[in-house]
């Protein structure tokens, strides 16, 4: 196991990994993603809807919404309090779907100006995408998302989260019941966690977290990275950080490992870190710009290993990062 050597700072705990050549922050306090909507509540989040667009229901994370044959139907998401910061938030990021075949999605800053906006893509499974809307030097009040480029189509549109990060972002934030899906539409396989070893996760996601319970003390959540999961591998030249933010509910002395594979190394390589030993929610982000495994090639494969004891954890979130402030 590797020695890790600490150094408690004003914004967090940074942890150098000496082995792995990765630095950890612990709980910075400057946040790299914002949530904007989550549909965890059967409500209608929008503030307005228009050209024929009609709420239906909000249920086991996901909204949907009636659209008919109308052409540019609108939905408003607006009046975020502080507004949002579109310089130091510019990629947004949106995991949706529509019932039919369609050109595209667009997305607009609010409030429109100039006619700016942003192409975003959209299939008739829900998954996610993202898209960056570039620089503007004034805060927004929210966006506009527009399901339908082209023809008008009647349809159901479903929309699982909003988000807006500082860069281009692979997130997966267990927001669906029962579904670890995310990035484009790939997803967590389970080995020891209740389910059949080697398939995919599709119990324990409740409520925005998924809640695992190991069935021994090496529970693994290996990422499916295939063709028909739209992600067959991760870019390290992209994604140079890590963020896992997560809890262990009845705590105990723990570790969690990352283990990863490139298309340049047949060896698996692990970055092991400690556990904060308290039931509280913490935000582990690892810099991988100096991993030098990390950066050996395209990744071709990646696990989590949440824990080395049989201890119930939650996830809020595990996210890749093209950008994120560590302070």
């Amino acid at each position: 196991m590797n020695k890790l050597l600490s150094t408690l700072l004003l914004c967090g705990v940074v942890v150098t990994l000496p082995t792995s050549a990765a630095e950890l922050r612990i709980d910075p306090t400057s946040m790299n993603s914002l949530l904007l909507e989550d549909f965890s509540d059967d409500v209608d989040y929008t503030s307005e809807l228009r050209n024929g667009v009609s709420f239906l229901s909000s249920s086991e994370g996901v909204a949907r919404y009636q659209i008919t044959n109308q052409l540019d139907p609108q939905l408003f998401f607006d009046g975020y309090v502080g507004g949002i910061d579109f310089a130091q938030y510019p990629n947004v990021r949106i995991r949706h779907g529509f019932t039919q075949k369609v050109k595209g999605s667009s997305v607009y800053p609010l409030p429109v100006r100039d006619k700016r906006m942003v192409s975003l893509g959209i299939h008739t499974v829900i998954s996610g995408r993202q898209a960056t809307l570039g620089t503007f030097p004034d805060n927004g009040s929210g966006l506009r998302i527009d399901p339908i480029e082209g023809p008008a189509l009647a349809g159901v549109y479903s929309i699982d989260y909003i988000y807006v990060d500082r860069g281009r972002t692979l997130g997966f934030e267990f927001d669906e019941t029962n579904s670890t899906r995310g990035g484009l539409n790939n997803y967590f396989l389970g080995n020891n966690l209740g389910g059949k070893n080697g398939k995919e996760i599709l119990s324990g996601v409740e409520g925005g977290f998924y809640h695992g319970i190991p069935t021994s003390a090496d529970p693994m959540m290996i990422l499916q990275m295939s063709p028909h999961t739209g992600l067959n591998s991760i870019n390290p030249k992209v994604y140079s950080f890590i963020e896992i933010r997560m809890r262990t509910p009845e705590p105990q002395a723990a570790h969690a490992s990352i283990y990863f594979k490139s298309d340049a190394r047949e060896q698996a390589s692990q970055v092991e870190f400690e556990l904060v030993n308290d039931e509280f929610y913490h935000t582990y982000l690892f810099d991988m710009r100096d991993n030098a495994d990390w950066n050996s090639g395209t990744i071709t494969s990646f696990r989590f290993d949440p824990t080395n004891r049989q201890q119930t954890f939650e996830i809020d979130s595990i996210r890749f990062y093209e950008i994120a402030k560590l302070d």
